[in-house]
């Protein structure tokens, strides 16, 4: 009996024990469990914020370089708005230029009419008066009238010399146009070099002018 006493008391011993680690264990359990929960709640609560950041940054990434999209074509749009407006200003002062070589080659014409027409006149009544000098000096000095010819062409060709002068006044007119355009081109100031250069063409057609009303 005693025995059986001892190995009841043996066996109530480690059944307790056994029950106070089951319980250890199951409380051990409870609170890893707990912790693994709390675990995976902040890694979601972690992934959704970094998903949310992610979206953001996208976006702003995306609004970024939709705004650099955008103002690189506004930029090409003024570039070119603002190139297209030189090529017409360059195109406007070549144009001027030439009109305005146009206009004064013209009255440079009217204005050499005028004389030659002023200088027939002047022939015209002074004719009658040379034709008596020339007989005159065949009689005095004995001379051909080819000789006298040869006196009377002794300062040139007028023809030629008016032609040579119109040569002149061209290659002058195209020695300014070019004038013009290389500033109109160049990248310096030319605001002033370019009103200087149209004044003077202006002031010659005025000068021509004035010849031919003087």
């Amino acid at each position: 009996a005693d025995s059986l006493k001892k190995r009841l008391s043996a066996v109530t011993r480690e059944k307790r024990d056994y029950e106070e680690r089951f319980l250890k264990l199951t409380n051990e359990l409870e609170k890893k469990t707990k912790q693994l929960i709390d675990t995976q709640n902040k890694k979601m609560e972690l992934e959704s914020s970094v998903g949310e950041l992610e979206n953001t940054a996208q976006q702003q990434l995306r609004g970024l370089a939709s705004q650099s999209e955008m103002a690189i074509e506004a930029a090409q749009d003024k570039l070119t708005n603002a190139y297209r407006q030189i090529q017409n200003y360059q195109q406007f002062i070549k144009s001027l230029g030439h009109d305005l070589i146009k206009k004064t080659s013209r009255t440079r014409s009217e204005a050499r009419e005028s004389l030659n027409k002023r200088e027939r006149d002047v022939n015209r009544e002074a004719n009658s008066s040379l034709q008596k000098a020339q007989s005159l000096a065949k009689n005095i000095l004995n001379l051909s009238q080819s000789d006298i010819d040869d006196i009377m062409s002794a300062d040139g060709d007028p023809e030629r010399m008016a032609m040579d002068d119109m040569s002149d006044d061209k290659r002058r007119d195209k020695r300014w146009l070019k004038k013009c355009e290389k500033l109109v081109v160049s990248k310096d100031d030319f605001v002033i070099p370019l009103v200087e250069l149209f004044v003077q063409k202006m002031e010659e057609r005025v000068d021509l002018l004035s010849q031919m009303y003087s």
